[in-house]
């Protein structure tokens, strides 16, 4: 059998559900001595928020997001990805989320990919693309879905012995020290952080906290946003809500868009994560939240408003809530009763250990190595 040498073309070093699903696989691959060459957007045109690291040896940037003209960049440069697949023996090309690819130029140097590897697309769409979108004209020898409820239109136009099913993967189950954490990132050691994260809602969920806040002032809310614009924003929405209700507020916003790791330690300072799409944001198609997937394993429970982006959560891995009602009981349950956190907790563990990088990342090289 052929050394699998694999290429990653998606997203990279990026805060965002592409880039999520890619990393945990491609860094546990690597850890078993695979051959990976990424490529990846430009940092001005990505998918999601780029991260402030340096990239690693094996990334390569050379397109803009879905193709786009931007001054200064070529839309795709495809030079080093041939030569990894025509000179270098690079084997497996596996497409993460053709819809922000760059979809035309791919297209034209295809034929050459396919002539040379084996051709995987992993889909991240959650509805069709239009019947004449160049997506459509790729002829991938497999396709990946993470949702079952994606295989249905893709079986519209592909046959149905290439399709198949990998879950989504969760981060490495991990867990850390939360008086180091919190020493470490200059926050409140004797306080129970509430963490809110990314690109969520973070204010519909403020009036019920910030009312057990008044009555308990152990609780200390903290945001976390991408950039100085974010900030500004929430801090104006804030601002508005407080004419209304002055004890709405976060006691801290902090700007952060760094590692994964920055991220997890930031989590092991907190006693809650609280991800809310927002009152009355429900979601269609195959969705969920990378996020969630991202965070599950790491020891701190997840508070989620009910709807459609948590739905693979349904054995208790985390605290759903639909009204402010049952936000607040679930708050004072998980801040003060041990024995029902400690089984959330548990429940988080099986979750991630059943969506580990390494049992996901098993699942594509068996399919790999089939092709």
């Amino acid at each position: 059998m052929k050394e699998l040498k694999i290429i990653i073309f998606g997203s990279w070093n990026t805060d965002g559900g592409v880039s999520r699903h890619t990393t945990p696989v491609a860094e546990w691959l690597m850890e078993q001595r695979y051959d990976i060459k990424v490529f990846t957007h430009y940092r001005e045109c990505t998918l999601g928020y780029p991260l402030d690291v340096e990239d690693e040896a094996f990334v390569h940037r050379c397109f803009t997001y879905s193709g786009k003209d931007i001054p200064g960049r070529t839309p795709f440069n495809p030079e080093l990805l041939l030569k990894a697949v025509e000179e270098e023996g690079y084997n497996i090309f596996l497409a993460e989320d053709l819809g922000i690819l760059p979809m035309e130029g791919l297209l034209e140097v295809f034929p050459r990919i396919k002539a040379k590897a084996k051709t995987i697309l992993l889909n991240h769409d959650n509805k069709p693309k239009p019947d004449d979108s160049p997506f459509w004209k790729f002829d991938w020898d497999v396709i990946i879905n993470f949702l079952p409820e994606q295989n249905g239109f893709m079986e519209e136009h592909y046959p149905a012995e290439k399709i198949h099913c990998i879950e989504f993967p969760a981060y490495e189950k991990s867990r850390g020290d939360r008086m180091k954490s919190c020493e470490k990132l200059n926050l409140p050691t004797k306080r129970n952080i509430i963490l809110a994260l990314g690109e969520y809602n973070m204010v519909d969920f403020l009036p019920a906290i910030c009312a057990m806040r008044k009555n308990d002032p152990s609780i200390y809310l903290l945001a976390l946003v991408y950039d100085e614009e974010r900030k500004i924003k929430l801090e104006e929405q804030i601002a508005e809500m407080k004419k209304t209700n002055p004890d709405i507020g976060y006691d801290e916003i902090r700007v952060e868009n760094s590692s994964w790791q920055k991220r997890r330690d930031y989590v092991w300072t907190s006693k809650i994560v609280i991800f809310d799409k927002g009152e009355g944001v429900t979601g269609r198609g195959a969705i969920l939240s990378s996020t969630a997937y991202q965070v599950i394993g790491w020891g701190i429970p997840i508070l989620a408003r009910d709807n459609l982006f948590f739905s693979p959560f349904n054995n208790g891995e985390l605290v759903k809530y639909r009204n402010d009602e049952e936000l607040t009981e679930a708050v004072r349950m998980l801040l003060y009763d041990d024995k029902t956190r400690e089984k959330i907790v548990k429940n988080a563990d099986e979750f991630a250990l059943e969506h580990s990088p390494e049992k996901i990342s098993k699942q594509f090289i068996k399919l790999f190595c089939e092709l």
